[in-house]
């Protein structure tokens, strides 16, 4: 039994000092020291779990583009978020609502959809210049 207790430290202090590391029960992530099993989250994206090995296995949240043209980071959350709800811009910039028509001061006519944008990034507004108008002669 002696033998074996004796066996068990030498090679705990060969890995020691092959590695030049010491054993922590647990896992360290930006200096904060978890226990195996626990749930942890160093950022809004971040989930983590501490295996038993002492190795932190972490998943990214992946954040859907929103449906919005002025997005905004809050520092508690992981995605973006629209303060003015979906939304688009005029081909003059104003900021319009989902299913707003607005006609711009150079007279556009401009829509926003109600359905998702089918490309990637924010919510493009359609706008269409009506044709000029002629005045007939008498």
């Amino acid at each position: 039994m002696a033998y074996l207790f004796s066996f068990s430290c030498l090679s705990l202090l060969l890995v020691t000092v092959v590695t030049g590391m010491t054993v922590k029960p647990g896992c360290e992530r930006n200096g904060v020291m978890y226990k195996p099993g626990e749930k942890f989250s160093p950022s809004p994206c971040e989930f983590c779990h501490c295996q038993d090995n002492g190795q932190a296995m972490c998943a990214i949240q992946d954040c859907a583009f929103p449906p919005c043209v002025d997005a905004v980071f809050k520092p508690d959350q992981c995605c973006p978020v629209c303060p003015n709800g979906p939304n688009c811009r005029s081909s003059d910039g104003t900021l319009m609502h989902v299913g707003e028509t607005v006609t711009t001061a150079n007279g556009d006519v401009c829509y926003c959809p109600t359905s998702p944008n089918m490309h990637w990034g924010p919510q493009t507004a359609v706008c269409k210049r009506p044709p000029p108008t002629t005045i007939a002669a008498s």
